[in-house]
């Protein structure tokens, strides 16, 4: 029925991992407060301070997940993806290239998306909770835009 293409690169990333990144500061925040705070109140000998301790969990999780974001970064600045979509009114085809070699090729129907977003430039295509296909709006046409959000019942 109609094509686009996305190039995955950092920005789609970083688009992506958005919210895990405010997520994890958001953590770390907290974690260093209760433990600054722990620390303080241990130097004066508070008996109940040890209890502070539980603080060093958040800013752990927190420093994981943004080790984890940076590295999943990195690692798609390293390489040269890209796919090629075909849009059709049940389904879409995906192609996979890297570094111009085909990868992969799937076929995957609407109804079997796990979930739908719409951010920035690009709309996500969940195919479970955790992979996402990306696919830029910039790539297609106004009327091809507007029938791809009816075939996957986005109201905009």
């Amino acid at each position: 029925m109609f094509e686009g293409s996305t190039k995955i690169d950092v920005s789609v990333q970083k688009q992506l991992n958005k919210k895990l990144f405010i997520v994890s500061l958001i953590l770390i925040i907290i974690g260093g407060i209760g433990s600054v705070t722990y620390i303080v109140l241990s130097v004066l000998d508070i008996i109940w301070s040890t209890y502070l301790l539980v603080f060093c969990l958040p800013l752990g999780v927190g420093i994981g997940y943004l080790y984890l974001i940076r590295k999943n970064i990195k690692t798609v600045s390293s390489q040269t993806h890209e796919n090629f979509y075909t849009f059709e009114q049940d389904y879409f085809n995906v192609k996979t290239l890297r570094n111009g070699e085909e990868i992969g090729n799937s076929k995957i129907y609407y109804k079997d998306l796990v979930k739908v977003k719409e951010i920035g430039k690009y709309i996500f295509l969940y195919i479970n909770q955790a992979s996402a296909m990306p696919i830029d709006k910039t790539t297609l046409k106004d009327d091809d835009l507007i029938l791809l959000r009816a075939f996957l019942k986005i109201n905009k």
